[in-house]
């Protein structure tokens, strides 16, 4: 995923992580790099559930504690 972000999206490896504190600030970023017409809030759950089928149900929970309430809110239950 790092190599695919550094290649297909412009991304360094000097990039410092965006502090995103809250849901609405979340879904704006989304909004603001995605290629398409998909809704922000679903491409971001989209992406949880991905994430969510392609590691092991601790490294999900390691994910969703480091997330603002109101963003992991979020995640599919």
């Amino acid at each position: 995923m790092f190599l695919q972000g550094l290649y297909y999206h412009e991304g360094t490896s000097t990039d410092k992580p965006e502090k995103v504190r809250n849901k609405k600030e979340f879904i704006g970023i989304v909004a603001d790099r995605l290629m398409g017409n998909y809704p922000p809030e679903d491409a971001a759950r989209a992406v949880f559930k991905v994430i969510e089928n392609s590691v092991t149900a601790g490294e999900v929970e390691d994910i969703k504690s480091v997330l603002p309430a109101e963003i992991r809110e979020l995640w599919a239950k």
